[in-house]
C-alpha cells in the first residue's frame, strides 16, 4: 500500500497536518506513506516517524524539480492520494502522478474542483486541524471502518543534536530553563502586526528576560524593542533553524507572537502560548492547537492584556 500526501504551504501549515497523518499511520500501519511539501517547510515533519518519504517542491528551479518529482511519483503506484488544501499545484501533480482516488477540499475555484474525485467540503467553525482531520477520514479504510485519531497533539521531532543546541545556548546567554519567556515579533502582512510600544509595555510588565526568534528580516524590529526595555533580552533572530528554535521554545516558560508558524510550532512543544492575531486572521481556524494558549487581537492594548498573559506564562509561587 502506497499513499501520497501533499500540503504545498507555509511551515505552520504543514506542522498543522500531523495529526491527520497520524490517523492515516493508524488505519494503515504498513503502508509506505510519502508526503509532498514546499522546500523550506520539510524540518517539521523530517522525523515524524508517521512518514516513509517527504519530497519536495522548489519553486527556484521549477521544470528541473518538477520532472525529477513526476519520474519518483510515478514510479510510486500511489494507491490514492490526500491533499491537505494545497491548491490547484497539488492536484496536477496528483494527477500527473496517475494515482486514484484522489482526495481533496471542495473548492469553487481553480482546476482542483474537477481533479480531486473525492472533495470534503469546509466544515463552518472548524479549526483547521479538524478539517484535516476530515479530508484523511475519506481514506477508504478510516472511512469504512469509521476510525477516530488516538490523539490530536501536533507531533514535532527534534533531533539530540538539536536539543544540545539549545541547552549550549542558553548557557552561553546566562539563561535558565524555564525560566525565560520566546518572543516572535514577525509577522508576514504588516496590518496584522502589533505596534511596538505594546511589545515593549507588555514584556516590560511582565519583567521576565526574553529570547527573541525570527530570521533575519526580523533583526531591525527586534532591536527597537530590545532598545526600549529594561530587562535582559537576546535576540537570536536569524541564528537558528526550525528545530533549534523549537527546541528553544521547549526549555522556556512559554511564548509570545504572531499568528504565524513559530506559534504553531510552540504548541507543538506544548508550552503556554499567547497568539496575536491581526484584522484578516481567524482565531477558530488558526488558534494555538494547544490546551494553553490566550488570544490577543492588535485592537487591544498591552495594559488590556497584561492580566490574562501573566497567569498564562507566570507559574505562582
Amino acid at each position: 500500500m502506497n499513499i501520497l500526501l501533499f500540503k504545498l504551504r507555509y511551515i505552520g501549515d504543514v506542522l498543522l497536518t500531523t495529526p491527520a497523518i497520524s490517523l492515516l499511520r493508524k488505519a494503515y500501519p504498513d503502508a509506505h506513506i510519502t508526503m509532498v511539501v514546499n522546500k523550506g517547510t520539510e524540518d517539521v515533519i523530517v522525523y515524524n516517524p508517521d512518514l516513509n518519504e517527504i519530497l519536495t517542491v522548489d519553486k527556484t528551479n521549477k521544470f528541473k524539480n518538477l520532472i525529477f518529482l513526476l519520474k519518483k511519483l510515478r514510479s510510486r503506484k500511489f494507491d490514492f492520494s490526500v491533499d491537505f488544501a494545497s491548491g490547484d499545484r497539488a492536484a496536477w501533480l496528483a494527477l500527473w502522478s496517475g494515482v486514484s482516488p484522489r482526495i481533496g477540499l471542495a473548492s469553487n475555484e481553480g482546476f482542483r474542483r474537477w481533479i480531486n474525485n473525492i472533495q470534503v467540503g469546509w466544515i463552518n467553525g472548524a479549526h483547521i486541524v479538524e478539517l484535516y482531520i476530515a479530508i484523511a477520514s475519506e481514506a477508504p479504510i478510516i472511512k469504512q471502518n469509521k476510525i477516530v485519531p488516538d490523539n490530536l497533539k501536533l507531533k514535532l521531532f527534534c533531533s539530540p543534536k538539536d536539543i544540545e543546541f539549545a541547552k549550549e545556548l542558553l548557557r552561553e546567554n546566562n539563561l535558565q530553563e524555564k525560566n525565560f519567556i520566546v518572543a516572535h515579533t514577525g509577522c508576514r502582512y504588516p496590518h496584522n502586526r502589533w505596534d511596538y510600544e505594546n511589545w515593549i509595555k507588555l514584556l516590560k510588565h511582565l519583567g521576565l528576560p526574553v529570547v527573541f526568534l525570527g530570521t533575519a528580516d526580523d533583526i531591525e524590529s527586534i532591536q527597537k524593542i530590545q532598545s526600549a526595555l529594561q530587562i535582559y533580552s537576546v535576540s537570536l533572530a536569524g541564528q537558528t533553524t526550525i528545530l533549534q528554535s523549537a527546541t528553544i521554545m521547549l526549555q522556556s516558560l512559554g511564548f509570545i507572537g504572531h499568528d504565524s508558524g513559530p506559534m504553531h510550532i510552540a504548541a507543538a512543544m506544548e508550552v503556554p502560548v499567547v497568539g496575536i492575531f491581526g484584522k484578516t486572521s481567524i482565531p477558530v481556524i488558526w488558534h494555538p492547537w494547544t490546551d494553553r494558549y490566550h488570544i490577543i487581537s492588535t485592537n487591544q492594548t498591552a495594559e488590556e492584556v497584561l492580566q490574562p498573559v501573566r497567569s498564562l506564562l507566570i507559574p505562582k509561587s
